[in-house]
């Protein structure tokens, strides 16, 4: 994987809040987390402990689901529509320190927050994917450029970047996917855990919970010492440890040609149980086998690894995810869900690639296999678990925001619309597949491939407007005239704005919008590409 990381601890929610009424998002974290509590119970250091019974078998102790996506990735993986995306929880990787100012946050060294939600409909995305019942996780770091605390070496402004992407999406989990010289790290490792102790502090004192894990890369032989120290790092340094998420892949030398990829995987997260048991016990915690399993997630490369000779199919995906069911593991990812599907026929098998897996497989079919099972909260026990402000019921799209200004233009059934323009239309972005003329954006059809449109989630309310159209000076071009005649390549303004006919036309309005787009004697002029000269 080229972008991850993680480590282990015990699972920590914040003691709510009685008095806190703030309308929340559904979550599975939160309400998973809080029907375990439910379920068994112990309090410890001001945080529940989250406690599974020892008498449950292995098999039936719950996992939760949840891959990777590459946000900057091209083409933009749409994890927020069912059609694309089965798995209602996602891992959006990667923030890293930005290419200016490290202590920056930014979505892989290329989008800011702000970037991201402009350019990818990012925060968009993640409340459709709430409205879905869904949620997502941020992972910090990965194998390229700089995770936020080897970039920011001032604590308070590390610290405050870290909050930054927490309060921005209002996550309640979190990855740090640590790999690299990044582990090698030592003060690094330790400025981290100190900002992100504070972090989840801050989080709890508001009545929120934040859930922490370390992502780390493995070997069949378990984790090495430099993953053993950032894990004791990371627990010396306050942080409240949800778990620790191996990176199951990329063995190279390490696994012996003799040991298959999924034995290899196998023996990797048996090594790292006894790794953890000890540490959480070097920190004062401790820990039924039930729980260490709990507070371990598997994060195997799907198809072909970066290293050759690695490589995961879809029988041995299942056979990976049997052995976890087996030993308890209470997560599961993979590595990623812009690769689950299959290359065809113009794509070497040996070849990695990012938006396929180089296997034989059907579309989503790793997230299928590996998501098996994965806990599913009842209506009934989500109902006990939290308030109905709390779960953030599935609103409709049309009520979500108040904002009269919209993003884009209103969809109009006569009008043409090309390959990823994008409408609003009652209260909600639609974003098209194909060329598309005169299809509802939310017409109701059989198949989601049925439609030309992709949901992208609601107009929110703080977003800004579509900015007006850059006007040009007075007198650039001669004032049209209803009366005047206009040859093909005449130019005229209007308004501000400078238009350009296509044929001959007389008294058709160059800024009316007719039914289709084809009637239209005049075209828009670029006015921002116009240059005026002094005479």
């Amino acid at each position: 994987m080229s972008d991850q990381s993680s480590s282990p601890s015990a699972i920590g929610v914040p003691a709510a809040d009685p008095g806190s009424t703030k309308p929340r998002s559904f979550s599975f974290v939160r309400v998973f987390l809080a029907v375990l509590l439910i379920a068994t119970s112990g309090v410890a250091g001001g945080f529940i402990a989250l406690r599974v019974s020892e008498n449950r078998t292995d098999s039936s102790a719950p996992q939760w689901f949840a891959p990777y996506v590459d946000v900057t990735l091209t083409p933009t993986y749409e994890f927020q529509d069912p059609g694309t995306n089965d798995s209602l929880n996602v891992v959006l990787s990667f923030i890293v320190g930005s290419k200016n100012d490290g202590c920056s946050p930014s979505w892989g060294a290329t989008y800011s927050l702000d970037e991201a939600d402009q350019q990818l409909d990012l925060e968009r995305r993640i409340v459709r994917q709430r409205q879905r019942g869904g949620d997502v996780i941020v992972s910090f770091g990965g194998a390229i450029n700089q995770e936020l605390a080897v970039a920011c070496t001032n604590l308070e402004t590390l610290t405050a970047a870290y909050a930054e992407v927490v309060n921005h999406y209002d996550l309640s989990l979190i990855d740090l996917d640590l790999e690299g010289t990044t582990l090698a790290n030592v003060t690094a490792n330790t400025r981290r855990a100190e900002a992100l102790a504070a972090v989840q502090k801050a989080r709890r004192d508001a009545g929120e919970d934040l859930a922490i894990w370390l992502t780390l890369p493995v070997a069949p032989d378990g984790l090495d010492s430099e993953a053993v120290a950032t894990i004791d790092a990371t627990l010396a340094g306050g942080v409240d440890l949800a778990g620790v998420n191996l990176l199951t892949m990329d063995y190279g030398s390490s696994r012996r040609s003799s040991v298959s990829f999924v034995d290899a995987s196998t023996a990797a997260a048996d090594s790292a149980f006894e790794v953890l048991n000890r540490a959480y016990r070097r920190a004062g915690v401790s820990l039924t086998s039930a729980e260490v399993w709990q507070r371990i997630g598997m994060t195997p490369m799907i198809g072909q690894n970066d290293t050759i000779a690695d490589r995961l199919d879809i029988e041995g995906a299942r056979a990976l995810h049997k052995w976890s069911r087996s030993r308890g593991v209470g997560r599961m990812s993979m590595w990623s869900a812009n690769r689950d599907t299959a290359c065809g026929g113009n794509i070497l098998d040996t070849v990695v690639n990012n938006n396929c897996s180089g296997v034989d497989q059907e579309p989503g079919q790793f997230a299928a296999v590996l998501g098996a099972s994965a806990i599913e909260i009842s209506t009934e026990l989500a109902t006990t678990a939290a308030s109905p402000e709390q779960r953030g019921a599935q609103a409709d799209p049309s009520e979500v925001a108040s904002n009269d200004n919209l993003p884009y233009d209103e969809w109009r059934k006569r009008r043409e619309y090309d390959i990823d323009e994008k409408v609003v239309w009652d209260g909600v972005v639609y974003e098209a597949k194909w060329w598309t003329v005169g299809d509802p954006p939310d017409a109701i059809v059989d198949h989601d491939w049925d439609s030309p449109w992709r949901v992208l989630g609601p107009v929110l309310d703080d977003e800004p407007p579509l900015p007006p159209p850059v006007t040009i000076p007075p007198n650039t071009f001669p004032t049209w005239n209803v009366e005047s005649t206009y040859y093909a390549g005449d130019r005229v303004q209007l308004d501000g704005l400078g238009f350009k006919a296509k044929w001959w036309t007389r008294g058709d309005i160059p800024t009316a919008e007719p039914d289709n787009e084809w009637e239209n004697p005049w075209e828009p002029i670029d006015s921002a590409s116009i240059v005026v000269t002094s005479k």
